[in-house]
């Protein structure tokens, strides 16, 4: 059975850890890592150098691949 999982993206969300420790999950040592590259992503689309279309393909990418380093969050992490 396949967990669907949500994040939401933009400068006033969560940062990605919180949203996965709600979900049960966690990104572990690679949370900054993901954290600073979704906000570069955004700061690109802010500053007007990529189109919506170009954001949209970018976190899809993004989300793929973020996702293959969600762990299930153990208690007492």
């Amino acid at each position: 059975m396949t967990k669907e999982v949500t994040f939401h993206y933009g400068a006033l969300a969560d940062t990605l850890e919180e949203q996965a420790n709600r979900q049960g999950l966690t990104l572990g040592d690679k949370a900054k890592k993901w954290q600073d590259v979704c906000h570069s992503m955004i700061m690109v689309w802010i500053h007007g150098l990529a189109t919506d279309s170009e954001k949209d393909k970018m976190i899809a990418r993004f989300q793929k691949r973020m996702i293959k380093d969600l762990k299930p969050f153990e208690k007492g992490e």
